[in-house]
């Protein structure tokens, strides 16, 4: 769900009286029917409030809509130019009562990008939106494709398929699953009853690295299955449970395909890993909600990958008394933490909010030992932008005004990067066997690069339905690499209409 349009429902889902399962995105229309009656829709802005002939009480709904991303960009600093982005495409929505909804959009893209990204284009070979490009006169062209059909088989029961994204958690951040990586197929089952929604999610995706090619029938298949439990303890405390498994669909000597042992919707991996005696990438996670007063969530995620508890403590007790362990920062202790806060109507001032967290991730998790089998998607991580070994905070500071949408927002992003020769633990695609060293390894190890961004944007929604919003924004970007600064501003005008967010400022 796309960042602007979400804040205003945030802001009522943090009510202590309103037990949501917020970290389960994106919502369904028939989730806040059953959680509370207080989320009000948005006005239509002109034009369309003057043509809208809707009516009220139709059980059944059909609507054609055009979809647009058009935008101009200028930096300056030490890279002066002109970047522009052309998407078009249309879009249709269905739906029938509470019971089946489906969508679909298509859209092709143009797109140039600032000279901080386009270094990361060209090597990943996809666009910062997740999807694989074509490159033509100095530009970068693709595609994007997604949609969903959704059936309500009861009260308590859903069925989702499509071609999209998930996204768990209550943060900007996910270190589970985000919206960073390209469009994959999914197939997921929800249940939804007393203070417990859990979901099965299934899905088909891609790995690039085996070829050069940029078409999508040339990658390699790998499949992933995630359980995810939110539990609602009281109505100020939410528990989540989290794991997932990844494996390639085929090697040199097996055609494997859908294990059918991940099919089971109630299982834990690991039992089924050593059954079955394969080597698959599990992954272990743990979130944490708590609502201390009406509009103030506190919020909170632990990722694990590997992790052997004498190895950390012997780090826990080098933190606390230097110099009395031999051998510390083990490799293996790959896991990932996350920390934040929003609250809302700030100072007594209405629709006035922030947003504070930080997150970290150590060297090598979410990687394998078979590149294969990293936690990522057609060169995207499936949870953070940036990997792992790195230290990140984000905060912002929202107003809304009716359709108005006003945001300031200052990051910092500390990473550690590998050199030609030493594997630092950043990439997720690289085999972790090419590790420098089994012990010494701490967070941010590497080449240091340092990136702080502060901006101002605004936007206005016109069109809810589609998220067609103008916008306007002003940045300021400094990195340091290896020692050497480099710095750029820039101006951003533009009309969108997005359903997802896309991740520009690392």
């Amino acid at each position: 769900m796309q960042r602007d349009f979400e804040w205003k429902y945030q802001e009522t889902l943090s009510k202590k009286d309103v037990t949501f399962h917020d970290a389960m995105k994106p919502y369904l229309h028939s989730d806040f029917k059953k959680s509370t009656d207080t989320v009000a829709d948005y006005a239509m802005g002109f034009p369309f409030r003057k043509i809208n002939n809707s009516k009220p009480g139709n059980k059944s709904r059909l609507m054609l809509m055009p979809l647009v991303d058009a935008s101009i960009l200028s930096e300056s600093g030490d890279t002066s130019a002109m970047y522009s982005h052309l998407g078009i495409g249309a879009g249709a929505l269905f739906e029938y009562a509470d019971v089946f909804s489906a969508q679909l959009n298509f859209s092709g893209h143009r797109q140039q990008f600032p000279s901080f990204l386009n270094e990361q284009v060209e090597s990943l070979r996809k666009v910062p939106q997740g999807m694989a490009w074509h490159d033509q006169n100095g530009g970068y062209n693709y595609l994007d494709l997604n949609g969903y059909v959704s059936w309500n088989a009861t009260d308590y029961l859903n069925f989702q398929v499509g071609r999209g994204n998930q996204f768990l958690g209550s943060g900007y951040r996910s270190l589970f699953l985000s919206e960073n990586a390209g469009n994959y197929n999914f197939g997921k089952l929800t249940v939804d009853i007393w203070r417990i929604k859990y979901s099965v999610i299934y899905t088909h995706q891609k790995d690039m690295n085996s070829t050069m090619s940029t078409k999508s029938k040339d990658f390699r298949d790998k499949f992933n299955t995630m359980h995810y439990i939110s539990w609602n303890v009281t109505k100020w405390l939410n528990l989540g449970f989290f794991e997932s498994v990844v494996w390639k669909a085929s090697d040199t000597l097996l055609d494997r395909g859908y294990d059918v042992n991940y099919l089971n919707p109630v299982i834990f991996f690991r039992p089924v890993e050593y059954s079955t005696g394969s080597s698959d990438n599990s992954l272990l996670g743990m979130s944490m909600s708590i609502k201390p007063t009406d509009g103030c969530q506190i919020y909170g995620q632990f990722i694990l990958d590997e992790f052997l508890l004498a190895e950390f403590s012997k780090d826990m007790k080098e933190l606390v008394n230097p110099g009395s362990q031999t051998q510390t920062g083990w490799w293996a202790n790959k896991y990932g933490w996350q920390l934040g806060t929003k609250a809302f109507n700030l100072f007594g001032i209405d629709n006035l909010g922030i947003q504070a967290e930080f997150n970290l991730v150590r060297p090598f998790t979410y990687s394998h030992q078979d590149p294969v089998q990293n936690f990522g998607h057609q060169n995207g991580g499936l949870a953070h932008p940036l990997g792992a070994n790195f230290m990140e905070s984000s905060n912002f500071l929202n107003y809304r005004k009716n359709n108005w949408f006003f945001e300031g927002k200052v990051s910092y992003a500390y990473q550690g990067l590998s050199t030609d020769s030493l594997d630092m633990g950043e990439d997720i695609f690289s085999s972790y066997s090419n590790r420098q060293s089994d012990y010494g390894n701490v967070t941010g190890q590497g080449i240091q690069s340092h990136v702080l961004v502060m901006g101002l944007r605004s936007s206005y929604l016109v069109f809810p339905e589609s998220n067609l919003r103008f916008n306007a924004g002003a940045s300021y970007r400094m990195g340091r690499l290896a020692g050497v600064s480099s710095t750029g501003i820039y101006f951003q005008l533009g009309i969108s209409t997005s359903f997802k967010n896309s991740f520009f400022d690392n």
